[in-house]
Order: C-alpha cells, then sequence, then structure tokens
C-alpha cells in the first residue's frame, strides 16, 4: 500500500456512446515510479486531477494496483475480505470434522 496522485483523467469516447472517464495515477511502490491509468471507466469524472489517494499493489507486479477511493474497488476488496475469512474459518473447523 502507497499514497499516490491522480495526474491525469482521461475522456474516451467510442462512437455514438457516451463517453468514458478513466483516471491515470502516479505512485511509488518499492523504490520505482508508476503512472498507471484505471482500466475502469466511469460515465462521469470519479477522480480529480492532483487529488491523493491510497493505492494497494501487487508486491510481485507493482503495474497490478485499484485505487482504494474507487468504490468499484472497495466492493471487490471486501468480497475477497469476506471470503478470506469464511475459507479460514472453514480450514480451521475441518479437521475437527473428520476426527469424528
Amino acid at each position: 500500500m502507497t499514497t499516490g496522485v491522480v495526474i491525469k483523467v482521461h475522456r474516451h469516447k467510442s462512437g455514438k456512446s457516451s463517453p468514458s472517464y478513466y483516471p491515470e495515477f502516479s505512485y511509488t511502490a518499492n523504490g520505482i515510479s508508476y503512472n498507471e491509468r484505471s482500466v475502469i471507466g466511469t460515465p462521469r469524472p470519479r477522480f480529480t486531477e492532483g487529488q491523493k489517494i491510497t493505492v494497494f499493489y501487487n508486491p510481485a507486479n507493482p503495474k497490478d494496483f485499484y485505487a482504494a477511493e474507487d468504490g468499484l474497488s472497495n466492493s471487490v476488496f471486501y468480497i475477497f475480505l469476506v471470503v478470506g475469512i469464511l475459507l479460514l474459518i472453514l480450514a480451521l473447523f475441518m479437521p475437527n470434522i473428520y476426527n469424528h
């Protein structure tokens, strides 16, 4: 986890559809600076240039990231957290089931 900043909000319009907005973030991971664009577009900008954000990234591949302030990514984070806790509980109690 690190602190990043929104460096640009890209507007993309394809054909007659409404435009989508993709934020680009700058952050440092493992001493290396990254500028990465989000793959999640929205019909209205959800970030402003210069906005500070919390960036979670994969230590093995820092280009694999998400912004904590992104509502969709937060939902995914909590889903994985709940599933992980449930699997941990299941792992703790499974040996007791087989011993009986």
